[in-house]
């Protein structure tokens, strides 16, 4: 089993791997500090595209989660609701 070197791994994927709200976490902070330095307007406008598509794609995901569990625990409260000789 190989090693990577630890100067030569990513840390922002090494923390943020299935941790979305950690990198959303990151990344917001990343922006804010980014767009308070002028000598940094440059990485920020080129950054900012990449930031707001991170953020429409994770606010998709949550509705999406959010529809599911909805239309899930509907249909239990249907199933919950039918006579019991139906149910079978």
């Amino acid at each position: 089993m190989s090693r990577v070197f630890r100067l030569l791994q990513n840390a922002f994927e090494s923390q943020t791997r299935n941790n979305y709200k950690k990198a959303l976490s990151i990344v917001s902070g990343t922006v804010d500090k980014l767009a308070t330095n002028a000598d940094l307007a440059e990485i920020h406008a080129q950054f900012l595209p990449h930031y707001t598509a991170y953020i429409n794609i994770y606010s998709a995901v949550g509705l999406l989660e959010g529809t599911y569990k909805d239309r899930t625990n509907l249909f239990a409260s249907l199933m919950e609701n039918l006579k019991p000789e139906l149910r079978k």
